[in-house]
């Protein structure tokens, strides 16, 4: 799965147990965002590796 695929997976799977429209522990849910974080951070990471051009 691309970084893309898995990030958007994740994002609304989140936001549907937000909505309530899936139902999940509380420790589950805490784990999910926690991964969205992470990727949130690798995102970041590669963003500030790229040059912007002068």
């Amino acid at each position: 799965m691309t970084f893309g695929a898995e990030k958007h997976d994740l994002y609304h799977e989140v936001n549907r147990i937000e909505q309530g429209v899936e139902n999940t522990s509380d420790l589950y849910l805490d784990g999910r965002k926690k991964q969205r974080l992470k990727l949130k951070d690798e995102l970041f990471v590669m963003l500030k590796k790229v040059q912007v051009p002068a």
